[in-house]
């Protein structure tokens, strides 16, 4: 019994922690559980993504070809 009271009395006090420390992030609230907005994936995003894909791509084939440094 010496033994265990310290053990239940820790978890206890771990569990009151993680509960107090997900309240503050609003765990509880109502709706969406998140703060994360999706933004808008416009066609000048998609053509930057795609320009920087394709020179990756060129850049690791002129390494393979031996024609950059």
């Amino acid at each position: 019994m010496p033994l265990a009271a310290p053990v239940v009395f820790g978890a206890l006090t771990e569990v009151e922690e993680r509960t107090m420390a997900l309240e503050a992030r609003a765990f509880s609230a109502p709706g969406r559980q998140t703060l994360l907005r999706v933004p808008a994936d416009r066609a000048v995003d998609r053509a930057l993504r795609w320009a920087a894909a394709l020179g990756i791509v060129a850049i690791v084939a002129l390494r393979l070809a031996g024609r950059l440094g």
